[in-house]
């Protein structure tokens, strides 16, 4: 006897074959009215993510939360386009420079789920917590201290450039929840002790993994399976629970290409797949749906474990670099050179902050831009004294092939692009055994480099300090060899690359800043960490017919390519956005787009 889940996906999967969600069935029309749907509206957002198990510590891997906003919400919004910080849990703020001390006073009236009163004791528990998983931030936060139930202060250790865009988009958490393990923490911390009193209490604090989550926003999670999750409304917000349109917030876990065809038959709302050249042509034959490519905020990249020889050897690094053509993988995985995004040079940021930052004396004089040159890696390959195995692959002079695994996420159209990588390099004498990780692993691989070379996402946003504050500084993610390493940079000298980033970090003088900058992208760029491969174009794919989006010519869709998840619950909980039908719904819909849609929801129950 089959289950009603295995059932629901044969169904799922015959509807796929025999009815293909290019086709339209004429003017055919069904009227669907599902009784147990018929006072909801429900928004359905397609994209991969953690599946169970899954818990409700968020500070520490392995946590579900859903987007922020859904249930715990941040002091702020930051809408990147307007540059403007939108008051959410907090109402106002102010930095005294003289103090190094940023102010944030508290929205009053505010309640949690569990019904207790959201005040300053939740924000200093929240940070630290962060404090005790040994959070970046802390490398220029002092303490956080209560003023009064509603005024929290933020003493600085030294200058902050992006103190309130870290402080105010900072999710808060509950101190019933966490507030035990901050006060113990703050305590030990107050007499003085030890890192191995302190590090028992770490240990303890990672293995609570509650299930319930206690939040500020305006809804609970119902039920998360391995096919999606499901959050419905509380009964009362701060904000008002009538002014979120949307009953529920359902999470449909599909990605890579089988997210295309319920896409493409309308069963999302919202949902952000690799858009390809052939995609985006079905997307605009169907007037229903909405894609216009904008900049993201990261670059598909590889990174390098610099621990491991011969990945170790800068040579090897830079001669893999020369094996790449960017040009042919772009347009091989995306189908167009338009929508891939080809970086002209690797350097750990953003094509507008390059263009910002770099000009084009220093690009011409320091920075490489790896055009593509197999005769040069096999040159490189001979100089270091490499030969030829029997299978044609390089071996170094100890023995060692230049044989790698590449690890990666089922993500999108990743492992089409790992498949033109291991090609590629393969007609220089490079094999690559291409692993595909479920995305728990893929993150624990990339939280503690665990890896050879690793597919992954270099973000520099909102700055280019970001990239390079994730992938150098640590304690978290940063590519293996590279925390602390010194480098020689040919106009400065020595420098320790960690405090260079703290230093870009903490500076104030729009002179040295850039400096700086000059600094890192060479530093990036020559020495090779991470190569970059593609920069982002986010083709988001937005469903008109069930809500009504902003105008195409609003700035949000530019801040929601650079701030996906922020973005749109912001646009949830505004609400920016709108349901265009009545909540009996799904009456307007083609016989088999309402199939579709249906089964996607059926699957989360």
């Amino acid at each position: 006897m089959k289950s009603k889940r295995d059932c629901l996906l044969l169904t799922a999967v015959l509807i796929i074959l025999l009815v293909p969600a290019w086709t339209f069935l004429g003017n055919s029309v069904v009227a669907v009215r599902a009784q147990e749907e018929e006072e909801k509206i429900t928004f359905t957002y397609g994209q991969p993510s953690q599946r169970p198990p899954v818990h409700g510590n968020p500070f520490i891997p392995g946590n579900y939360w859903g987007i922020p906003g859904l249930i715990s919400e941040p002091l702020a919004f930051y809408h990147y386009t307007l540059d403007k910080y939108i008051p959410w849990l907090a109402e106002s703020w102010e930095y005294d420079p003289d103090r190094m001390v940023f102010t944030v006073h508290l929205r009053k009236g505010v309640k949690w789920s569990d019904g207790a009163e959201f005040t300053s004791k939740d924000v200093v528990a929240t940070f630290y917590c962060s404090r005790l998983e040994k959070s970046w931030l802390w490398n220029y936060l002092k303490d956080v201290k209560a003023v009064d139930d509603y005024t929290v202060d933020f003493e600085f250790s030294k200058p902050f450039l992006l103190y309130k865009y870290y402080i105010l988009r900072s999710m808060i958490y509950s101190y019933a929840q966490f507030g035990r393990f901050s006060d113990e923490y703050r305590s030990l911390l107050e007499k003085g002790a030890n890192e191995t009193e302190i590090q028992a209490l770490r240990v303890e604090f990672e293995s609570y993994k509650p299930e319930g989550r206690i939040g500020t926003g305006p809804y609970i999670l119902k039920s998360i399976s391995d096919n999606g999750a499901v959050f419905v409304k509380r009964n009362e917000y701060w904000r008002g629970i009538d002014t979120v349109p949307a009953d529920e917030f359902r999470q449909v876990y599909i990605g890579g290409a089988a997210q295309v065809p319920p896409m493409l038959a309308g069963a999302f709302d919202f949902n952000s797949p690799d858009v390809t050249a052939e995609m985006m042509e079905e997307i605009r034959a169907r007037p229903f749906l909405q894609c216009h490519p904008k900049p993201g905020n990261f670059m598909a990249a590889i990174a390098f474990n610099c621990k491991i020889y011969p990945l170790s050897l800068l040579e090897v690094r830079q001669a893999i670099a020369y094996a790449i053509n960017r040009t042919e993988y772009n347009v091989g995985t995306m189908g167009s050179i338009e929508l891939a995004g080809t970086p002209e040079i690797c350097v750990g940021m953003l094509k507008h902050q390059r263009e910002l930052y770099l000009n084009e004396s220093f690009v011409s004089k320091y920075i490489d831009p790896y055009e593509y040159n197999p005769e040069k890696t096999i040159e490189i390959f001979e100089s270091l004294g490499f030969t030829k195995d029997t299978d044609g692959v390089w071996k170094t002079p100890n023995g060692t092939r230049l044989e790698f695994d590449l690890t990666l996420p089922a993500y999108g159209y990743w492992p089409v692009g790992a498949d033109m990588l291991k090609a590629q390099l393969g007609r220089v004498g490079i094999k690559l055994n291409i692993r595909v990780l479920e995305i728990a692993t893929y993150n624990d691989a990339t939280r503690y480099g665990r890896y050879q070379i690793h597919m992954l996402h270099v973000t520099p946003f909102p700055h280019p300090w970001a990239g390079w504050n994730e992938k150098f500084v640590g304690p978290y993610n940063v590519v293996p060899g590279w925390e602390g390493r010194i480098v020689e940079v040919p106009w400065v000298g020595e420098v320790n690359v960690t405090e260079l980033v703290i230093e870009l970090g903490s500076t104030t003088d729009p002179a040295r800043e850039k400096e700086l900058i000059c600094e890192l992208a060479y530093i990036w760029n020559h020495y090779l960490p991470n190569y970059e491969l593609r920069d982002w174009l986010w083709g988001f794919v937005y469903n008109t017919e069930r809500w009504i989006w902003p105008p195409l010519d609003d700035p949000f869709y530019v801040w929601h390519a650079l701030d996906e998840s922020y973005g749109l619950a912001y646009a949830l909980l505004a609400p920016l956005i709108q349901p265009r039908v009545a909540p009996v719904s799904y009456t307007h819909l083609r016989a088999h787009e309402t199939s579709l849609h249906l089964v996607c929801r059926l699957l989360l129950e």
